[in-house]
C-alpha cells in the first residue's frame, strides 16, 4: 500500500474492531447458507463465485481489450486510446459475461452513461488528446502522479465515480477497485466503519475506500479465508450489504444464570508430560487464529444479546450505549453494558467448549483484579458459539471461588550485570 492508504487504513482500523467484523462476518456466512443451502468456504465457490466470480473475466477482458503493450508515446491525439478504453468499458458478451462495474448502457438514457465524455470526445479532436494523454500518463506513467491524474480525469471526465475507478482497477487490480458509492457506504456501516463515497468523488475519498478493502481483506485472513485477494474483500462487502436485509435467521442465544463451582484439575494442565502429538510453528499459528476468531464471535454473540434484552426490557436508551471495548485492555473487560436500572454491567466474555466435564478459560492479571474491584462485573461464557443458538452462562465475578485460579505464568526478576 502507498503511504496515503496505509494513513487512512491506520484510521479504519482505529474504528473497525474484532467483535464488529465478526457480527457482520458471521451475519454473511449465515445469509450465503440461507441463500445457497451452502456453507461459505471461500470466494472462488458456491454463491460468491457465482454472484461475484465475472469480474476476474471482467478485469482480464478489460485488459486486452486496452492492448497496453502497443501504446506508444505518439498515439495521443490519433483516437487510438479513447476507442480501446471504450471498448474496454463496453464489454457485452452474453448475460454471464457482462461489464457490471461501469453503468455503460443507455438504460438510465444517454446522459446516464458513466462514460458519456469519452463517447462525445470522438468527435471532439482537443479533449480527445487531453483525454488520451491522461490515460497514457495512467498506464504507462509514474505511480507518484496517480492521484493527480485522478484529478486530471475527473476534470475531464466529470465525477463519474464508478468510471475512474474502473479505470484505475484496470491499471493493476492488486492496489484499485471498482466502486459502487451507495452499496459499499452500506457494507462499511455494517462493519462499523462507516464511510460516505456519494457526491464525493476525489482522490482522496478514493484513498479512504480503498484503506477499508485493505483492512477489510485483512481481516478476512484473520478469519482464515484462504487465498483471499482484494478483489474477494470487494466481494465480500457487495454481498455483505446485498444479504443484510435477507430472510436471515436471527442468532437466539440462551441465557443461563450459572453457579460456579470449582472442578478437580486434571493432571494434563498440572505441568505433566505432554504427550500429544508435536506441533509444528504452523499448528500454533493456526491455533491462535482460531481461538482469536472464536474469542470476537463470542463477544459478538453477547454484544447482540445484550442489545436485545435491553431493548426487550423497554430500555432502548440503554440497548444504544451498549459498546465493544475489547480494544482497551486496560479496562479489564469487553463489553460495556447496564442492568435494568441503568448500572453499569462490564462483561467480560469467554469462548467456552462443549460437552468437557469443566470449563477452562484465561484471566490475564489486569482482568482478575478488575473482575475483584468493579462493580457490575460479570463473566458470560459462551457455548455452541458458531451455531445459530449458543448458550451464554452468566455469573458475577464476585462469586468466582479463589480455589478455582491456578498461576499458569512467572514474573522474573534478574540482577543485571
Amino acid at each position: 500500500m502507498n503511504d496515503e492508504i496505509h494513513t487512512n487504513t491506520a484510521d479504519a482500523i482505529a474504528q473497525l474492531g474484532e467483535v464488529a467484523f465478526s457480527f457482520a462476518y458471521d451475519r454473511f456466512c449465515r445469509g450465503v447458507r440461507v441463500k445457497s443451502g451452502r456453507d461459505f468456504t471461500d470466494f472462488g465457490s458456491g454463491l460468491p463465485f457465482d454472484w461475484e466470480g465475472y469480474k476476474d473475466w471482467v478485469y482480464l477482458e478489460g485488459r486486452g481489450r486496452l492492448g497496453l503493450e502497443g501504446w506508444k508515446k505518439s498515439d495521443p491525439g490519433n483516437g487510438k486510446i479513447l476507442n480501446s478504453a471504450i471498448m474496454a468499458i463496453e464489454i457485452h458478451s452474453g448475460p454471464e459475461n457482462r461489464n457490471n462495474l461501469v453503468q455503460w448502457d443507455a438504460r438510465y438514457g444517454d446522459q446516464g452513461r458513466s462514460h458519456k465524455a469519452l463517447l462525445d470526445a470522438r468527435t471532439q479532436p482537443d479533449t480527445a488528446r487531453a483525454i488520451e494523454s491522461a490515460l497514457y500518463k495512467l498506464y504507462r506513467g509514474e505511480r507518484k502522479d496517480e492521484g493527480q491524474i485522478f484529478e486530471d480525469l475527473i476534470s475531464l471526465l466529470g465525477k463519474r465515480y464508478d468510471l475512474l475507478a474502473y479505470l484505475f482497477f484496470l491499471k493493476d487490480w492488486t492496489r484499485f477497485m471498482p466502486i459502487k458509492p451507495e452499496r459499499f457506504s452500506e457494507a462499511f456501516e455494517h462493519l462499523g466503519i462507516s464511510f460516505k463515497m456519494s457526491g464525493r468523488c476525489s482522490w482522496e475519498n478514493y484513498q479512504g475506500y480503498m484503506a477499508r478493502l485493505h483492512l477489510v481483506r485483512e481481516k478476512l485472513s484473520e478469519f482464515q479465508v484462504l487465498g483471499n485477494r482484494l478483489i474477494d474483500a470487494h466481494s465480500f462487502c457487495w454481498i455483505l450489504a446485498a444479504l443484510w436485509e435477507s430472510d436471515v435467521p436471527q442468532v437466539e442465544p440462551e441465557w443461563i444464570r450459572a453457579v460456579p463451582l470449582t472442578a478437580s484439575r486434571p493432571i494434563r494442565d498440572q505441568g505433566g508430560p505432554d504427550i500429544s502429538v508435536e506441533k509444528t510453528g504452523e499448528d500454533y499459528l493456526r491455533e491462535a487464529e482460531t481461538k482469536q476468531e472464536l474469542g470476537a464471535l463470542a463477544q459478538s454473540r453477547v454484544l447482540e444479546a445484550e442489545i436485545t434484552r435491553l431493548r426487550q426490557l423497554g430500555r432502548p436508551d440503554l440497548a444504544d450505549r451498549v459498546t465493544d471495548v475489547s480494544g482497551n485492555p486496560v479496562l479489564g473487560y469487553d463489553i460495556e453494558s447496564y442492568f435494568e436500572d441503568g448500572a453499569p454491567k462490564r462483561i467480560e466474555v469467554k469462548a467456552a467448549a462443549t460437552g468437557m466435564r469443566y470449563w477452562r478459560f484465561y484471566l490475564s492479571e489486569n482482568e482478575r483484579e478488575k473482575s475483584m474491584q468493579l462493580n457490575g462485573y460479570v463473566f458470560a461464557l459462551v457455548e455452541k458459539v458458531r451455531s445459530d443458538q449458543p448458550r451464554i452462562w452468566e455469573f458475577p465475578a464476585k462469586e468466582l471461588p479463589t480455589d478455582s485460579l491456578h498461576a499458569v505464568t512467572y514474573q522474573v526478576f534478574l540482577q543485571t550485570p
